[in-house]
Formats: structure tokens, sequence, C-alpha cells
């Protein structure tokens, strides 16, 4: 039986972490809607954690600097101030939550902004822990789930379809066109690597 001194230690080790994690998603947030002009995730993750000396040597330890400045997600220059400005750029995932926000409004007269950045969050929060991912191809579905008729979410209820189900609409095949329209004006491979830092980054803070 836990005593009730361990338990509490237990308890405040928990809610640390919860907090802690929810930093790091508002930094990933912050970083893909370009909040204070900048999708700079280490600039965001160091503005939640102000005291966290290690942010910065996470990045330097973990991370391939010369390969990410090869695909351009990292960025590194002089600057007078610090005497050099490095930066862990998510521009093509910023490029991505900017089309699908245009692409919802042609479907729903909702908060785009909140429910494309809450949905891309959510995937990664859910599959980051998955050995085997396809987190784009997941944010995709979700946006397809968010926006489409009701009857386009049942088709994969298998032993419930209706015939009538088992064929696309026009209206799914039109909406499957505009993704990959927008996926042909994004550098997909590299996008790919701003989401393997973004998972290597929630599993590692």
């Amino acid at each position: 039986m836990v005593e009730k001194s361990e338990y509490f230690l237990i308890k405040l080790k928990i809610m640390r972490s919860s907090a802690k994690f929810s930093k790091v998603i508002n930094a990933l947030a912050n970083s893909i809607q370009a909040k204070n002009n900048s999708t700079d995730l280490l600039f965001h993750l160091q503005k939640e954690f102000p005291d966290h000396k290690d942010i910065k040597k996470l990045f330097s330890n973990a991370f391939d600097k010369e390969f990410l400045k090869g695909v351009n997600v990292l960025k590194e220059e002089k600057s007078e101030v610090d005497k050099r400005k490095v930066e862990y750029r998510l521009d093509e995932l910023h490029k991505l939550y900017k089309k699908y926000v245009g692409l919802c409004k042609k479907y729903a007269d909702i908060n785009c902004q909140r429910i494309v950045g809450n949905l891309i969050l959510h995937t990664f929060i859910t599959y980051s822990a998955q050995i085997e991912y396809n987190i784009l191809e997941k944010i995709e579905n979700e946006l397809k789930n968010t926006l489409l008729p009701q009857k386009e979410k049942d088709r994969g209820l298998i032993g419930f379809t209706s015939p009538a189900l088992l064929t696309k609409s026009s209206e799914e095949i039109h909406f499957e066109r505009q993704i990959k329209d927008i996926k042909d004006l994004i550098n997909v491979e590299k996008m790919i690597l701003e989401i393997d830092l973004v998972l290597s980054v929630i599993k590692s803070i």
C-alpha cells in the first residue's frame, strides 16, 4: 500500500508532467500557426520554458544539425544580439495549416483556424506514441471526417454500410482532389522531416 506522502509525490510528478506536456503542445501550436511571426519551434519552446536551460541543448544533442540545415528545417545565422541565432522552423506544417484553413472555409461557417489547429495537434498527440504512423494521412482523414457530411464518415462501418455508401460521392472525390492540390504545393519530404522533429520533441521533453 502506498503511503500518503508517497502518493502525493506521485500525484505531483504526474501533474508536473502533464503541465510540461501542455506547454510543449502549446509551443507546437504557436509554431504551426506562426504566432509572433515565427514558425521556429525552439523559439516557442523557450517562451514556454524560460527557465529550462536544457531546451536548446536537447535540440543540439538530438538532431543532426548539418542534415537539418541541408533540408532547410534548421536555420542558423549570425546575430548582433546573441552572436548566433538558431531556428528549427516548421514552415511546411505552417503552410499546410494555412491551406487547410482556406479549404475549411469553403465547406463550413466555423472558426477554421481553431478547428484546423486543434485537428493537427490532436493527430500529433494521438499518434505520437505509435511506431507505424503516417501523420499526414491521419490529418487528411481527420479533416475529411470533420468537413464532409455524416454519410461520408459512416462509409467505414463494415457490415453496417448500405450499397449507396460503397461508392465515393462527387463531393468526396472533389474534396480529395483539393487535398492532392494542396500537397502538390507543399514540400512533402521536408514536411515529413518537420513531423519527425516534432514527434522526437514530444517524446523527449
